[in-house]
């Protein structure tokens, strides 16, 4: 699996669940609640979450994000992205980069 680039030292692996997905969806902005990931995440990500990055599944291509909000002490936030799409049938596999 290709990495986005040495300066990002983690990622987590972010899974839209296919049977969420009443159909392929195109173009959709996808909800990420940052108190599901990992308390790692909270320790190694920059307080202003100015290093966050989300790719498709090649790990690579950048898809928009626009973090809502974030507070590494409360290990809480919101974040937004969006897919170019979202298969109803299997699931659709994007990465959450950080700690660059």
């Amino acid at each position: 699996m290709s990495w986005l680039s040495s300066s990002w030292l983690n990622r987590v692996a972010l899974t839209v669940d296919a049977t969420k997905v009443p159909s392929t969806q195109t173009d959709i902005p996808v909800y990420v609640d940052l108190q599901l990931l990992p308390a790692a995440f909270f320790a190694d990500v920059r307080t202003d979450g100015g290093d966050i990055r989300i790719t498709s599944s090649d790990g690579l291509t950048e898809v928009p994000r626009e973090l809502v909000t974030i507070d590494t002490t409360a290990l809480t936030g919101e974040l937004h992205f969006k897919a170019a799409s979202l298969d109803g049938i299997a699931n659709t596999v994007f990465y959450l980069y950080y700690n660059n």
